[in-house]
């Protein structure tokens, strides 16, 4: 075990900041796999044939877009009907139209393109640190989507909706018994970047043409 954390790491360090990288916390749409667009489309397919909530669904994307598609359905409902909507039917209608969702992205998320590098970053990281998966997909659906792909063998732990990111990274955090600057977080939104922020963790943006590969280099390959 290292000394203790210094200052900065306890408000959240950068990639590239000092110190060995003992444990990696993986998102997965938009960091492990190109799956942003199909979900983003899949909304709208959703939506198609309701004009009410086509017309809200763009403002509840913008503002909540990185949220559980449990949550962004509410929000859409309350946003076209309105917030006193009775609470026992609007828990039906979120459980249908959630259902439906996942119908039209699961089969797509597990043929989707890898982000570039992904396979080959994972099985190289695999044998050197513990590898972890944070998500705000449904946590059985993630497990059986990183299965799918031939992915679960090389997680620790695979986590999804209704976990709280920044709480996700916390406890693994505890688990592993390291210090914060020894807990990385990869991922795509500001989600991921708050949840390492909020523990102290350092952060590897992902962008539309990063190569996870270079991951390798950051840590030590």
């Amino acid at each position: 075990m290292s000394s203790a954390p210094d200052k900065d790491c306890q408000t959240g360090c950068t990639a590239d900041a000092g110190g060995t990288i003992k444990v990696i916390v993986f998102d997965f749409d938009g960091t492990l796999v190109q799956s942003n667009l199909i979900k983003s489309q899949a909304w709208h397919d959703l939506f198609a044939g309701d004009a009410v909530c086509r017309a809200v669904l763009p403002t509840v994307l913008r503002q909540h877009g990185e949220a559980s598609r449990y949550i962004i359905i509410g929000k859409v409902w309350e946003r076209a009907f309105g917030e006193n909507f009775d609470q026992e039917l609007l828990s039906g209608i979120i459980a249908d139209y959630a259902r439906r969702y996942n119908q039209l992205v699961s089969d797509r998320v597990k043929m989707c393109p890898e982000m570039p590098g992904a396979s080959e970053t994972i099985q190289n990281l695999f044998a050197k640190v513990p590898l972890y998966c944070s998500s705000q997909t449904p946590e059985t659906e993630l497990q059986t989507i990183l299965h799918h792909r031939g992915w679960s063998r090389y997680f620790k732990g695979m986590y999804g909706y209704p976990r709280i990111k920044r709480e996700t990274v916390e406890r693994i955090m505890s688990a592993e018994q390291v210090f914060p600057e020894e807990l990385l977080v990869v991922g795509d939104g500001e989600s991921d970047r708050e949840a390492a922020e909020k523990a102290g963790a350092r952060f590897f943006p992902v962008v539309a043409n990063t190569d996870l590969r270079s991951l390798l280099k950051l840590c030590g390959e």
